[in-house]
């Protein structure tokens, strides 16, 4: 028997632009983009070759598209932190992450 999803909000399958900086280090790296694979209201996930640990505490810029506000392109900061990792499935190298939001914020 399948596991049920444990999920409580619905995901939505949007490619969305995301900017993505790691907290916490003392030499913090520069801002890494990729884009969204998909977004709930409580996360979201992404794929990139960069590696993250689970735990890692996340600044996520998402910038949001018209299509979805209904009005202007809004660009909306959100802290988290990464609680999975899954390597690609097509062997492109790529990981597959999932960030749960903390605190929506202005983007920096």
């Amino acid at each position: 028997m399948k596991n049920p999803d444990r999920r409580s909000l619905p995901r939505f399958t949007l490619s969305i632009p995301l900017r993505l900086r790691v907290l916490g280090l003392t030499r913090e790296p520069a801002d890494e983009t990729t884009e969204s694979l998909n977004v709930s209201h409580r996360g979201v996930s992404f794929a990139t070759r960069r590696r993250f640990e689970p735990g890692t505490p996340i600044m996520v810029s998402i910038r949001i598209p018209r299509e979805v506000t209904g009005r202007d392109e809004m660009e909306e900061g959100c802290y988290g932190r990464v609680v999975h990792a899954q390597k690609g499935i097509d062997g492109d190298g790529l990981i597959c992450y999932g960030v749960v939001f903390e605190e929506f914020t202005s983007p920096a």
